[in-house]
């Protein structure tokens, strides 16, 4: 094993909780600045009426935003993790036909 080998395996991955929590923490920001300070500026500006309190769409469009990007950032995920999976069974593939003939001091 080689030092570049010893390297890539003593690194620690990130958690996945730990992605998903910074994950949601952005969707709840862009979302929240969507719902609340894009909205007030608008209404600010005259280009939208502002609302009563009992009829505050606001909470709706929050929650319709988040849900937007956390399947946003899901399906990036998903499309990710494919196109991994897919070049490693390239990898792979050239591996075992026998492709692998790069001489050691190359």
């Amino acid at each position: 094993m080689d030092a570049l080998e010893q390297e890539m395996l003593s690194e620690r991955r990130p958690r996945t909780l730990t992605v998903l929590a910074v994950l949601m923490a952005v969707a709840l920001v862009f979302s929240w600045l969507f719902a609340y300070a894009f909205a007030d500026a608008l209404v600010s500006a005259e280009l939208l009426k502002p609302w009563s309190k009992h009829s505050d769409p606001r909470p709706r469009w929050l929650l319709g935003c988040f849900t937007g990007l956390m399947v946003v950032f899901g399906s990036i995920a998903l499309v990710a993790r494919a196109l991994s999976r897919r070049q490693l069974r390239r990898i792979d593939a050239m591996d075992e036909d026998g492709e692998d003939t790069l001489e050691p001091g190359l």
